[in-house]
């Protein structure tokens, strides 16, 4: 028996659920943002740790076998975006994890940002490590890259020399 799609509907409970609207997007003219734009890049899965030049960043074991990294971001004079993270005009971010074995992390996206105050940021970008045992990695020298620009073009970037530390899944 094949289900129509009314009948997918009703038992879904979705026809007539509104669509959740995006966070409006603040209105900016490019020409009135001043100053120079900053990041700060850290780590954490539900609020900013910030990191220091040659201290640990953690890697754990995902769900599907692979191991990741969680990286975070807090800039100051950079456009916001939306905090949902789905619009157009949203900061484009690029990340990069390069360790002396050759692995090589890029992650290139649109990412939206909350406000917290005049300081922008992001927490927890989940970004796989590509390695064929990454268990090998533990104590390894890394270097994390952060590049943001905002749809205004102003862009900031960080860069750190870390060590990767094994951990237990957050």
């Amino acid at each position: 028996m094949r289900s129509s799609p009314l009948w997918l509907c009703v038992a879904a409970g979705a026809c007539n659920a509104a669509p959740e609207a995006l966070e409006p997007i603040p209105d900016v003219n490019c020409a009135d943002v001043a100053g120079e734009a900053s990041l700060q890049v850290g780590t954490g899965t539900a609020t900013f740790e910030p990191l220091t030049a040659e201290g640990p960043i953690g890697f754990y074991p995902g769900p599907q076998g692979g191991h990741h990294v969680f990286v975070s971001v807090r800039a100051q004079g950079l456009v916001q975006g939306t905090a949902s993270g789905l619009g157009y005009d949203d900061p484009m971010v690029s990340i990069s994890v390069v360790t002396d074995r050759e692995l090589s992390i890029y992650l290139d996206q649109q990412r939206g940002f909350d406000l917290d105050g005049d300081t922008i940021q992001f927490v927890g970008q989940l970004v796989q490590l590509f390695h064929p045992n990454p268990v090998e990695l533990d104590g390894d020298p890394v270097m994390l890259s952060v590049d943001v620009e905002d749809r205004c073009g102003t862009q900031a970037s960080a860069a750190l020399n870390l060590r990767l530390e094994l951990g237990d899944a957050p």
